[in-house]
């Protein structure tokens, strides 16, 4: 990975931008290439992780799209 040091626009960019991800770690802005995990096979437990997490996923667009459940969300927060 290549640290970077500029003051400019450039310090604001954060997450992937083509193949490369920029990161923030203090006041070092890191970039590096997209991790290549396409010959990683996920366990068990982190696909019962993921799946949860979709279902979440999926229960949180059902509410944003309830005007009723999104106002006692809203309210509740």
């Amino acid at each position: 990975m290549a640290k970077v040091k500029i003051k400019s626009v450039l310090e604001q960019i954060r997450g992937q931008v083509g193949d490369l991800v920029f990161k923030h770690y203090g006041d070092e802005m890191v970039v590096g290439r997209k991790p290549d995990r396409s010959g990683i096979l996920p366990s068990e437990a982190q696909l019962e992780h993921q799946e949860r997490f979709r279902q979440a996923v999926l229960y949180g667009r059902l509410v944003m799209a309830d005007p009723e459940m999104k106002a006692f969300y809203e309210k509740a927060a």
